[in-house]
């Protein structure tokens, strides 16, 4: 399906005690079935906004939000997140907590024993064989991150939204975890959607970067990435990427990009 995630004219307003602010005014995005995309943009912009809309967390004030030709009416349960903050339970051993959405999912998801073996192959391929008895205190920031993206990925979601996944890591890290989950979404058939700061990162995971305007948030541009894919890190230091990188972030906030 060609459209399979729509935001048509969504706005959403926040409501506190000292009124409304608008969030989102306007906002359109098309995201086919299987892409990467990501969404970059000044802090306050909505970015987040965009990802709880579509996953059904939030509700918009205007337009509508549209997941496989249907109208998101309430919460997903074909999403899987993950977020800066790992948000791992410490009481819980590493395959547990991946195993966590298989607890709070309805219906019948397979034996223990298969579960469990879905949990250690995530494990595997994110370089976590011999973790999964350890608890996340034992774990250093970017391994905590990785056991994240696992339990996002371990029902098989058909979307997966990250928002900010990486930004407290050091840039080794970050760099290790750009290639393990392009693995993990070449290796699976899921649709993409990025949240992030970092244009290189959004260039590098994604095949289409939308910049969004500040707030109240809407699409201002959005650039077409055509690097073949599996990417290398190699791939950063090239002029293409420069100059997608330049195009893109002349039309973040607007400041005039100097060429070094």
């Amino acid at each position: 399906m060609r459209d399979y995630i729509v935001l048509d004219n969504v706005g959403f307003d926040y409501v506190s005690q000292r009124g409304r602010v608008a969030a989102l005014q306007d906002a359109g995005m098309t995201i086919g079935r299987g892409d990467s995309v990501a969404i970059v943009g000044p802090s306050g912009c909505g970015k987040s906004t965009v990802l709880k809309l579509i996953a059904g967390l939030l509700s918009p004030s205007a337009g509508e939000v549209r997941v496989g030709g249907g109208e998101v009416r309430g919460p997903l349960t074909n999403v899987g997140m993950a977020f800066q903050n790992p948000l791992l339970l410490p009481w819980r051993t590493v395959a547990d907590n991946v195993l966590l959405p298989f607890e709070l999912l309805p219906g019948s998801h397979g034996s223990r024993r298969e579960l469990a073996e879905r949990a250690q192959g995530l494990l595997e391929k994110v370089g976590l064989r011999d973790f999964g008895n350890k608890y996340p205190w034992e774990l250093s920031g970017g391994m905590q991150q990785r056991v994240s993206l696992c339990r996002a990925l371990v029902h098989n979601p058909e979307i997966l939204l990250l928002d900010e996944p990486f930004g407290s890591l050091d840039a080794f890290t970050r760099e290790t975890l750009w290639l393990a989950t392009q693995d993990l979404w070449t290796a699976r058939d899921c649709t993409l959607v990025l949240v992030t700061h970092d244009i290189r990162e959004a260039v590098f995971l994604s095949n289409t970067v939308f910049v969004m305007s500040p707030r109240p948030g809407r699409i201002v541009y959005s650039e077409h990435v055509n690097f073949p894919r599996p990417r290398m890190l190699a791939a950063c230091y090239t002029e293409r990427f420069g100059e997608i990188f330049r195009s893109i972030r002349r039309h973040v906030g607007g400041e005039e990009v100097v060429d070094l």
